[in-house]
């Protein structure tokens, strides 16, 4: 995993965000949202794809405190939710998951502070070849030359 703090000099709201580094086509990942807010209380929790908002918790609103956009490139699902933290699983990863992934808390009236963290997760390609399970990264490819004639990712997606 991979963690990223809020920018700033103040960092009293948010403490981080947990985005694994890479996944795989078709799998899922585990986002988490840290926040402490001893000092006032929440009026919102979002996160966004490459700037482009797929999940939002407002607290005070009764009829849908969730809301969750539907996506073809991931589903999500709200995992777990406390007054520290909010964690979610994207499933059905697809390539074009891969992006800037950043998480943004609001506190309630009367300062609205807003703070933000973010971090990037890689969803990697598979294709199987001669006997293996080969992935590519989106910049540059991952190989290890593993005896003649053969190329292979890692020996443990050899089957």
């Amino acid at each position: 995993m991979i963690g990223s703090r809020a920018t700033g000099a103040a960092r009293d709201l948010l403490r981080g965000v947990d985005v694994p580094r890479y996944a795989f086509a078709g799998g899922k990942a585990t986002l988490s949202c840290s926040y402490d807010l001893s000092a006032t209380r929440l009026y919102s929790l979002k996160w966004y794809h490459n700037g482009t908002e797929f999940y939002r918790y407002v607290p005070t609103e009764r009829e849908q405190p969730i809301n969750i956009q539907p996506s073809h490139i991931f589903s999500v699902n709200e995992l777990f939710r406390n007054d520290q933290r909010v964690t979610l699983s994207l499933t059905h990863l697809t390539v074009s998951a891969s992006g800037l992934y950043r998480c943004e808390v609001i506190a309630e009236h009367p300062s609205f502070r807003t703070e933000a963290a973010r971090a990037t997760m890689v969803v990697l390609s598979e294709y199987r070849r001669r006997g293996c399970w080969c992935c590519f990264l989106l910049v540059v490819p991952l190989w290890v030359w593993m005896g003649v004639g053969s190329l292979r990712f890692c020996s443990l997606f050899s089957v």
